[in-house]
């Protein structure tokens, strides 16, 4: 089977880990060996599986909401604008 290897940050892992202990406290073992979640790493393979699928739902919607967080053109609502950049970037796009 494929590996797929993700950088995490220190935090995400926390998180995860953190999700997995409260996963593993909810569901009887059992179950949690039913449905194929031996271990954190099936749990989030399964995890990593739906956010594929919600993000194949609306592809370009997923890619507009990771632009948009992850490089701005223009400043959010309430976030210091960068008139000079967007100015920049404006003239790349259109000119």
């Amino acid at each position: 089977m494929p590996v797929v290897r993700l950088p995490l940050s220190a935090s995400e892992v926390k998180d995860c880990k953190a999700i997995w202990m409260i996963t593993k406290k909810s569901i009887r073992k059992e179950i949690l060996e039913r449905i194929g979640w031996r271990c954190m790493e099936d749990f989030l393979a399964d995890l990593l599986r739906f956010g594929i699928d919600k993000a194949s739902d609306d592809p370009v919607g997923f890619i507009r909401m990771i632009r948009e967080n992850k490089d701005p053109l223009f400043a959010a609502p309430g976030k210091k604008s960068a008139p000079s950049r967007a100015s920049t970037e404006w003239k790349k796009a259109y000119a």
